[in-house]
């Protein structure tokens, strides 16, 4: 299995001290992405890095990468969210075809 994917995120997400990890996952109980139903608050209060990871997978599927991004960018968290955009450059495709097979 790989696990890129979650690998990337969870080292993005571990980037983030604790205040900037509270304020992206306030941006992210907000985000309107494509329709896609949003990972509930009641999840996100006290969930941890890994946790948060796991919902984007569960929640986002094959978005997961590009929703954490632009969470981060509405954060105001830009030098994690080119990180992590340069880290998975190339790497979409497979990530899309983990994501979808990890998930079924």
């Amino acid at each position: 299995m790989n696990n890129t994917v979650r690998s990337h995120l969870r080292k993005a997400l571990n980037a983030l001290e604790e205040n900037p990890f509270e304020d992206f996952k306030w941006t992210l109980k907000c985000i309107n992405h494509n329709g896609k139903e949003n990972i509930p608050i009641s999840s996100l209060e006290k969930a941890t890095r890994l946790e948060v990871v796991d919902l984007l997978i569960q929640y986002y599927k094959e978005d997961a990468v590009d929703v954490c991004i632009i969470v981060l960018q509405q954060s105001n968290i830009n030098n994690v969210a080119r990180n992590l955009e340069e880290a998975l450059q190339g790497k979409k495709i497979q990530c899309i075809y983990w994501i979808t097979n990890c998930l079924q």
